[in-house]
């Protein structure tokens, strides 16, 4: 039982690692966010074939209703593939750490909807993960798991905790006015860059 116990510990301690942490920086870099904010990103080197096979197993095993859209990669994560490598595809992969995934927002580059089939992004609040939601599955997230494959998901069906999850769109407001009277209704719509404009979406604009 002590082995057992202690083979167990040894497991789980390596999935931590295999989906929080970054190996030792090659180097580092900048990435701006849609509104030109400056954001610190991480230059690593890529896992051997071995340790790529072996993450590619685990998922493979541990989730087998989860749909690996590629190989495991020490490259990148889930924060640098949801917030700037899913916007600009055949772009360098980087390794995006918290809080640098909060700038995204906090800068007004995406702003929080309530309503889940409207957002393009999902960060997991109630732990350290973003997602994409799927534009080909509908009702599926798509995100890197740690230094594992990027997977396609259901929203809860990964090794993160999903209780609490915040949804975003990259919007722009059109307005018919600039300078509106307090009080008047204004029409407006929210033109998101994943699809068409949103109408009767309820939305929160964070200062």
């Amino acid at each position: 039982m002590k082995n057992s116990f202690f083979a167990q510990t040894s497991f789980y301690l390596g999935v931590m690692l295999l989906l929080s942490s970054k190996a030792q920086a090659q180097s580092t870099t900048t990435i701006y966010t849609p509104k030109g904010t400056a954001v610190s990103a991480y230059i690593l080197e890529e896992w051997s074939p071995q340790q790529i096979e072996q993450g590619n197993a685990y998922v493979a095993t541990n989730y087998p209703n989860a749909q690996p859209l590629t190989s495991s990669s020490n490259r990148y994560n889930c924060h640098a593939y949801a917030w700037y490598l899913s916007e600009a595809p055949g772009s360098p992969w980087y390794w995006l750490d918290t809080p640098s995934d909060d700038t995204y927002w906090l800068d007004g580059s995406y702003i929080q909807i309530c309503n889940e089939w409207e957002a393009s992004k999902i960060s997991y609040a109630s732990d350290d993960h973003s997602a994409v939601r799927s534009t080909a599955v509908a009702g599926k997230y798509e995100s890197k798991w740690g230094r594992l494959p990027l997977m396609r998901h259901d929203p809860t069906y990964t090794p993160y905790n999903s209780s609490v999850r915040n949804y975003y769109v990259r919007a722009t407001i059109n307005n018919s006015s600039s300078c509106d009277r307090v009080g008047t209704n204004t029409p407006f719509s929210v033109a998101a860059f994943t699809g068409g404009p949103i109408r009767g979406a309820q939305v929160r604009i964070l200062a």
